[in-house]
């Protein structure tokens, strides 16, 4: 390879790498206005005022979600304080952890972040548990979906899958963990991206959700869509949102190791 080719395609790389970075750092601070203020808060109980504005909203024919969806974890303080509140702290951790000056400029601060990034993760999916246990995913609240459970198991085929994703989202952590205290730290970014992409592809999912609802009141002036038109945008934007964040993933330490590569030719 000639050195015009290669600095080419280290640049190729580095561009579709800042790319994902930015992606991904909007996708976190969507998350968190979504939980925080827009009519996706599971916190509206918190004082009497933002109870009934956010009511207001969350009754509206307008908003992109069931209504039922949008209320389901009304006085569920637990669910907010073990899985709501810490994906907060999650996805705010996202942008600093991969940005690559800040994990060079503030190595300490960095790995205290990364201890945080991975409890933090373990006490969201406790969370996910108590939902779960509590019947309180999307399925269970929406019109005309029939439950199609295991056999001999009171859980449905849905929950089942979306626990695989948790095992696998927690595992990813481990996995980076085990890489980083073995000094491997290029392996240790690999899982941090599949724990990450396991995880912010509900950020994704809502951001389809409010684009194919949008859309159809744009397309179909006068026709309100219905709660169950918006369930079904909400189950299939799930799972296509989760498999365009992993295949994501995976081409991003794609990415990442053909960087490497390159380098290692470099020195040689």
């Amino acid at each position: 390879m000639s050195t015009s080719t290669a600095k080419n395609e280290a640049t190729r790389i580095n561009g579709h790498l800042r790319l994902i970075y930015k992606f991904s750092t909007l996708l976190s601070i969507f998350m968190i206005l979504w939980i925080l203020l827009l009519p996706g808060t599971a916190f509206h109980t918190s004082t009497a005022n933002w109870r009934d504005t956010i009511r207001s909203k969350m009754e509206s024919e307008y908003v992109p979600l069931p209504q039922q969806l949008n209320t389901k974890y009304k006085n569920q303080t637990m669910v907010q304080l073990t899985h709501i509140l810490p994906a907060v702290i999650w996805v705010a951790c996202i942008p600093f952890q991969f940005h690559k000056g800040f994990r060079k400029d503030y190595k300490k601060l960095h790995r205290v972040m990364g201890r945080v990034f991975v409890y933090d993760s373990f006490v969201m999916m406790f969370g996910f548990g108590l939902i779960v246990y509590k019947k309180l995913t999307f399925e269970h609240y929406l019109e005309q979906v029939e439950l199609v459970k295991l056999p001999n198991f009171d859980i449905t085929v849905t929950d089942f899958f979306l626990g695989l994703v948790a095992l696998a989202f927690v595992g990813c952590a481990c996995k980076a963990v085990s890489a980083a205290k073995k000094k491997k730290f290029m392996e240790h970014q690999y899982w941090m991206i599949r724990h990450v992409a396991l995880g912010l592809w509900v950020s994704l999912q809502r951001v389809m959700i409010l684009g194919f609802v949008n859309v159809w009141m744009i397309f179909y002036k006068g026709t309100i869509a219905t709660d169950e038109f918006k369930g079904k945008v909400f189950g299939n934007t799930g799972f296509a949102a989760m498999a365009i964040c992993m295949a994501l993933g995976e081409y991003t330490i794609g990415l990442l190791k053909m960087q490497q590569k390159n380098m290692v030719k470099k020195k040689v």
